[in-house]
C-alpha cells in the first residue's frame, strides 16, 4: 500500500509540474500563488478520485477496505468538500466554480464510497476450534533460523 500512495504521489508531482504556467505576467507577485493553487487542485483531485475508485472497488466486491483507505478517501472526501466550499465563494466566472463545484461532489464521492466500503463486513479469519499443527521459524539463542512444529489450542 505504501508504494501505491508514494506512486500517487509522484504522478501528482508529475502533473503539476507539467501544467504550463499560466499568462500572469500582468499580475507580479501572483505566480507563485497560482502555483501552490494549481499544486493542491491537482493533489486533491488525483487523491479524491483514487480514494473513491479503491474504496468503490472494495465495496462493489462485497468486501472492507483496509483502514488505511477508508481512513484516507474521508480525509480526502472532507479536504475536497472544504477546499470546494471555500474557494465556490470566491469564484465569480463559470470556469472556476465548474471546478469548485467538482471538488465539492469529489468529496462527497470519496466520503460515500468510504462509508460503504466501512459497512462490507471484513473478511472473517479463519480460525477453527481445538489443536491444530502449524510451522514455526523461529531465532534461536545465537540469531540464526530455526524452523519447528507448533502446537495450537483454540478454546
Amino acid at each position: 500500500m505504501r508504494r501505491t500512495k508514494m506512486g500517487i504521489l509522484a504522478a501528482v508531482v508529475v502533473i503539476t509540474l507539467a501544467v504550463p504556467r499560466p499568462a500572469t505576467a500582468f499580475i507580479k507577485g501572483f505566480d507563485s500563488i497560482i502555483w501552490v493553487i494549481t499544486f493542491v487542485e491537482t493533489t486533491l483531485l488525483v487523491g479524491g478520485l483514487t480514494t473513491a475508485i479503491a474504496n468503490g472497488v472494495y465495496a462493489g466486491r462485497g468486501q472492507r477496505a483496509p483502514v488505511g483507505w477508508i481512513a484516507t478517501g474521508y480525509t480526502f472526501g472532507v479536504l475536497n468538500m472544504a477546499w470546494g466550499g471555500i474557494m465556490l465563494g470566491y469564484a465569480r466566472s463559470p470556469g472556476p466554480i465548474a471546478v469548485m463545484s467538482v471538488h465539492v461532489g469529489l468529496g462527497a464521492l470519496g466520503i460515500g464510497m468510504s462509508a460503504w466500503s466501512q459497512t462490507r463486513k471484513p473478511k472473517e479469519s479463519v480460525v477453527t476450534s481445538g489443536l491444530s499443527i502449524g510451522p514455526i521459524r523461529f531465532a534461536d539463542r545465537s540469531g540464526h533460523p530455526a524452523f519447528g512444529l507448533a502446537l495450537r489450542y483454540v478454546h
